[in-house]
């Protein structure tokens, strides 16, 4: 279930978005894991809790971004309480903070009746009279802890700082750089990932 709303809107450039979700998990199995790899797929999981024995797990999510034209800053967090003989239920905490700059003017589309952002228009396509596309520039921390009692899943913290074009609605460069710091039970490490993306999308 999610319950999401406006708290504060001007109009489709200017609003405060607020919600929270919740959501109750019976694992096939009687069995739950959780893991983490630092923002790319191409790597391993840095945090893994290993399978626990569980009979559910029950999740709480609270989300909130402000859009102020060109500017957008957005968080989540998220709390998982799993049911479990092992470790006297244990609790998991991650969350998230972005914020993001459109150099070139555009800002974040938001749909009322559904409660979520839309795809980048830019105010000129790429390939068109003087088109150069959207430009944006985006910095993010992430934080995820699976380090609870006997379960030593690890405590992983990302900084990702990027750069992203909007050829056209539907097209899009992805450029981040990915500071990764981890903590375990076999000591503490870092990485450093650079990502390239690239989307097309209908």
């Amino acid at each position: 279930a999610r319950l999401p709303g406006l708290r504060w809107y001007q109009d489709y450039s200017n609003l405060l978005h607020v919600g929270a979700a919740t959501s109750f998990r019976n694992p096939n199995g009687d069995a739950i894991e959780y893991d983490q790899r630092p923002g790319s797929h191409f790597v391993p999981n840095f945090v893994d809790t290993g399978t626990m024995t569980a009979d559910s797990s029950f999740i709480l999510g609270l989300e909130a971004a402000l859009v102020l034209d060109a500017f957008s800053v957005q968080s989540e967090l998220v709390w998982s309480s799993v049911d479990s003989d092992l470790s006297d239920d244990p609790d998991f905490l991650s969350y998230y903070i972005q914020a993001s700059y459109f150099i070139t003017g555009e800002y974040r589309p938001y749909s009322k009746s559904k409660a979520v952002f839309g795809r980048i228009n830019p105010h000129a396509n790429y390939g068109s009279e003087a088109g150069s596309g959207a430009w944006e520039v985006a910095l993010r921390y992430s934080h995820l802890d699976l380090t609870e009692d006997l379960i030593s899943g690890g405590e992983l913290q990302t900084l990702t700082a990027g750069v992203n074009w909007y050829l056209n609605p539907n097209t899009k460069f992805a450029f981040n750089y990915i500071w990764a710091d981890v903590e375990d039970t076999w000591g503490d490490g870092n990485a450093h990932l650079f990502v390239i993306r690239f989307q097309v999308d209908f």
